[in-house]
């Protein structure tokens, strides 16, 4: 997933401003107005963030055997935009139930959203959104796209029946969660589904902190130990730190199994990491389990 640095900041200035976002009642709101008129990372660059949704709507195509038209889509994490949300809707999802631990939704930028879809279509897509939000926000994302939003809502209980789900996906979400949190999260998601049902998960493993610092590299995480990196790693922000072939072993434990996966490691990975002294958590690890980038899973129910 290719890093982005619309707006520089020292890495450590960065995080003890996340911390003291986390500390303050608000502060999820504070941090929101940060973005949009300090940083100016919102809104967001769409069209970087295009192709994994995309490949969520083609990996759907190839291994789901139902129709997409008439498949419930289930999304935990879709963040201030919903923006995957519209691009599977462009392909012909009709009906998606999209959770979030906290109501980040924006409706203005969903608007946004709306619109760099009608003057950007995605490749293939089957239509284009028309109309843009007005009113109550989740009574239109239903009526006009099908879109049930609920948050604060806990994806670990969702009380949705077993089998309900069709389709599964994330995008860049699954590196924010602790470890032992997403387990939960993934045996409720095998609990939703059926045998015929298709999981698409894009995991982001770099640094973020690295997205807007380029004196530091994708790897610099690995060299704090658990304890030191809790000073750097409030929950606003949180980042797990764990590793492709963790991924695996989660998936695998909460019942899932491999369709397909794709690893992808920078050309300069050896170079990058070899500049880290890495702490021992992640010495224990070989090369090719510490370089990947980013990490796209397709999986279906055991």
């Amino acid at each position: 997933m290719k890093a982005f640095r619309r707006f520089k900041l020292d890495w450590k200035k960065k995080a003890a401003a996340f911390r003291v976002f986390n500390a303050l009642p608000g502060g999820e709101r504070l941090y929101y107005l940060t973005q949009r008129y300090v940083t100016r990372t919102l809104p967001r660059n769409l069209a970087e963030h295009t192709r994994w949704q995309v490949e969520h709507a083609l990996t759907f195509r190839r291994f789901f055997q139902g129709d997409i038209a008439a498949a419930r889509l289930f999304e935990f994490g879709a963040g201030v935009d919903l923006h995957s949300s519209l691009v599977q809707w462009c392909y012909g999802v009709n009906d998606q139930i999209v959770v979030d631990i906290s109501r980040l939704a924006r409706p203005d930028l969903i608007n946004l959203a709306i619109r760099h879809l009608r003057e950007n279509p995605p490749p293939g897509s089957q239509r284009v959104p028309e109309r843009v939000l007005t009113g109550a926000l989740d009574d239109a994302l239903r009526r006009h796209y099908g879109i049930r939003y609920l948050a604060p809502a806990d994806a670990r209980h969702t009380g949705l029946e077993n089998g309900s789900v069709d389709l599964v996906c994330t995008t860049s979400v699954l590196e924010h969660i602790p470890a032992v949190t997403l387990a939960e999260i993934l045996r409720e998601c095998r609990r939703l589904c059926s045998d015929r049902s298709v999981v698409s998960h894009v995991v982001d493993y770099t640094d973020h902190y690295a997205h807007s610092d380029a004196s530091i590299n994708i790897y610099n995480f690995m060299r704090f130990s658990e304890a030191d990196w809790t000073r750097y790693n409030p929950a606003i922000h949180y980042q797990n730190r764990l590793r492709h072939c963790e991924y695996g072993e989660l998936f695998k434990n909460a019942g899932f199994v491999p369709l397909a996966e794709t690893a992808v490691q920078p050309d300069d990975g050896a170079d990058l990491i070899a500049a880290v002294p890495l702490s021992e958590r992640f010495r224990e690890r070989t090369q090719d389990q510490l370089l990947p980038r980013t990490g796209h899973w397709v999986l279906a129910r055991r």
